[in-house]
């Protein structure tokens, strides 16, 4: 048995395992930016409203 067999098993376990943690991150980026979005419409939309109800009161 020739020992050069092993080493696509191991390269190939390598790629799945960076393929993984690479699919790990990408998820994990994409829930931070959906929730930086919600923040961000949140933030906006109170500070509108904010802004409103102080101009409907002076008025």
């Amino acid at each position: 048995m020739s020992r050069g067999g092993g080493v696509g098993i191991t390269n190939a376990v390598n790629v799945g395992i960076a393929v993984q943690a690479d699919w790990e991150n990408r998820e994990f980026i994409s829930n931070i930016s959906i929730n930086v979005r919600f923040l961000m419409n949140y933030v906006l939309n109170s500070n509108s409203k904010a802004v409103w109800s102080e101009e409907v009161s002076v008025h």
